[in-house]
C-alpha cells in the first residue's frame, strides 16, 4: 500500500502518529482523506494531536478546517431540509427511519461535520412507496426514473438547491441476497426527533447491518469503502451491541453474513476496531473459511484501491461459494450486475438531464 493510504489508515487508529509522518507525504494523504470523504472525521481527530509543534502542517490543518466548516454548515442545512420531508411523510402517513450518513452524522457522530453526506436516506416500509413519492412531490421534489435496482426511488429537487432524497424499501439491489424484515427493524428502532419533526432510529445492531451491505455494495461498484469502517467504528465507540442479535440476523435472514464477516473482518485488520473475536468467528463461513479468510486480508490491504469490476465480481462469487449459495445463482450475480450497471448509467444521466433543465428553467425565471 503506498505510503500515504498507509499513514491515513495509522492516523485514524491513532492520531498520535502525526508525528512520524514525513511532510512530503501531507499533500497526498490529504487528497486521499478528501476522496474518501473523510478529511473532516482526519481533522477532529488531528485537532487534539499530542506532538511536536508543527507535527502537522499549518496549510493541512487549514485544509482540513475548511472542509470541516463546509461539512458542518452543509449538514446543518440538511437537517433542516430533512425535518420538511419528515414532516411531508408524516401527514402522508409514512413512517420513515434514518438510514447512512443522515442517521450516523447527528446520532451517532453526534456532530455533522465528522460525517459528510449527500443525500437523505430514509427507509419505508413496502407499499409505502407511492404515498411518500406523491407526499414528495407537493413539496416540489421529482420522483427520477428508473429507480436504481428496485430498491429505492430517488427524488430530487429540479432546482438542486435541496439534497436529494432516497426513498429506500431494501439496503440494497436484490443481487446482494439481503432481504429487509421492516416488522423487526421497525419495532426495535428507537423514536426521535428531527428539528421537531418524527422519525426513528434503527438500532445499533440493524445500523451494522446495513453498513455491511453498503460496504460490499461499494465494494461491488468500486467505489470508496474507508468511510463505512469508520461508521462502524463510532457505532461501537457510542452504542452497546447486542452481538447475540447480529448472529441471529446473520444466519436467519437472506445473506449478511457474508457481508458481516467481510466487512467487521476488515474494519478489524484495517483499524482494529473492538469486534469480540468469539463472534467474529462465529461468523465465518460454513466452507471455505481459509479462502473467505484470504479474501478479508486482500480486501483490508486494498481498501484505498479501486478494484476493477472483474475482480469485485470474483470477490463476490467467493463469497457466495463460501455461503454454500447454489450455483445456478452465479450467472443470476451477472445478469444482476450488469442489468444493475445499465441502471446506474441511466440514473446519472437522467439526473444530471433534469439538473440542466432545472437550471435552465431557473435562469429563466430570473430573466
Amino acid at each position: 500500500m503506498p505510503q500515504d493510504r498507509t499513514l491515513l489508515l495509522a492516523l485514524l487508529r491513532d492520531p498520535a502518529r502525526a508525528a512520524d509522518a514525513p511532510r512530503d507525504a501531507w499533500p497526498d494523504l490529504v487528497a486521499v482523506a478528501r476522496r474518501e470523504h473523510l478529511a473532516p472525521l482526519l481533522h477532529a481527530a488531528l485537532d487534539g494531536t499530542a506532538g511536536p509543534s508543527g507535527a502537522v502542517p499549518h496549510a493541512v490543518r487549514a485544509v482540513l478546517a475548511r472542509d470541516a466548516a463546509r461539512a458542518a454548515a452543509s449538514g446543518a442545512r440538511a437537517y433542516v431540509e430533512l425535518a420538511g420531508v419528515l414532516n411531508a411523510l408524516g401527514a402522508a402517513g409514512v413512517r420513515a427511519a434514518l438510514l447512512k450518513g443522515v442517521a450516523l452524522a447527528r446520532f451517532t457522530y453526534g456532530d455533522p461535520a465528522m460525517r459528510p453526506f449527500g443525500d437523505l436516506d430514509l427507509l419505508i416500509r413496502p407499499g409505502d412507496e407511492r404515498a411518500a413519492v406523491d407526499a414528495l412531490q407537493r413539496q416540489g421534489y421529482v420522483p427520477t426514473a428508473p429507480g436504481r435496482g428496485g430498491h429505492e426511488q430517488c427524488c430530487i429537487d429540479p432546482s438542486w438547491r435541496r439534497l436529494p432524497v432516497d426513498l429506500h424499501v431494501d439496503y440494497a439491489e436484490a443481487f446482494h441476497g439481503v432481504r429487509v424484515d421492516h416488522a423487526t427493524v421497525f419495532a426495535r428502532a428507537t423514536e426521535i426527533t428531527v428539528d421537531g419533526a418524527s422519525a426513528l432510529l434503527p438500532s445499533p445492531e440493524d445500523t451494522l447491518l446495513c453498513l455491511a451491505v453498503q460496504f460490499v455494495r461499494e465494494l461491488w461498484d468500486c467505489r470508496p469503502r474507508l468511510r463505512y469502517l469508520c461508521d462502524v467504528g463510532a457505532v461501537l465507540a457510542h452504542h452497546p451491541v447486542d452481538w447475540d442479535y447480529v448472529l441471529d440476523t446473520a444466519r436467519e435472514h437472506g445473506w449478511p453474513r457474508a457481508p458481516l464477516s467481510l466487512t467487521l473482518g476488515a474494519a478489524v485488520r484495517a483499524l482494529t476496531l473492538p469486534v469480540p473475536a468469539d463472534r467474529l468467528a462465529a461468523l465465518r463461513a460454513p466452507r471455505g473459511a481459509l479462502l473467505e479468510r484470504a479474501l478479508v486480508a486482500r480486501v483490508a490491504r486494498t481498501l484505498l484501491r479501486r478494484p476493477s469490476p472483474m475482480e469485485t465480481l470474483w470477490w463476490i462469487g467467493t463469497m457466495a461459494w463460501a455461503d454454500d449459495v447454489p450455483p445456478g445463482r452465479y450467472p443470476s450475480l451477472i445478469r444482476a450486475r450488469l442489468k444493475v450497471q445499465w441502471a446506474r448509467v441511466t440514473h446519472r444521466w437522467t439526473r444530471r438531464r433534469d439538473g440542466r433543465a432545472g437550471g435552465r428553467a431557473a435562469r429563466r425565471r430570473r430573466a
